[in-house]
């Protein structure tokens, strides 16, 4: 299984894949540089890795912009199909929350899922929602 830069799974992603996800994150996490190009070349590299496509929501919800929203749901229906180990389903549930405008839900999840992956930098900037 490939694994991201701070070793959780990243179902669906091939090496060059994973390695442009972690140039997102980090880019995410950072708030410099561009998280997005970094989420759509994992994309690119691999459409099934499924964290490239809920962190690419992620990033799109938090810029508070009705047409970043709607391509936000449309990533949610994206990954939904897809199969998700268990830090994939949080943020699928939490992110499915958010692009509804259940934020508080989704900031629910997230500060459950980080009990048990205090190092998931994704989903600490998310849930700062």
């Amino acid at each position: 299984m490939i694994r991201d830069a701070h070793g959780h799974p990243l179902s669906g992603a091939t090496a060059e894949a994973a390695s442009a996800y972690d140039e997102g994150a980090r880019c995410f996490v950072l708030v410099h540089g561009d998280a997005l190009g970094g989420f759509d070349a994992a994309i690119q590299a691999s459409s099934g890795c499924v964290m490239a496509h809920l962190a690419k929501g992620w990033a799109l919800l938090l810029a508070n912009d009705p047409g970043m929203l709607a391509i936000a749901k449309g990533l949610v229906e994206k990954v939904r199909p897809l199969a998700r180990n268990e830090r994939e389903q949080a943020h699928f549930l939490a992110l499915s929350q958010a692009v509804e405008g259940g934020r508080a839900a989704a900031a629910a999840v997230l500060d459950r899922h980080l009990m048990s992956a205090p190092l998931d930098l994704i989903a600490h900037q998310a849930a700062m929602m």
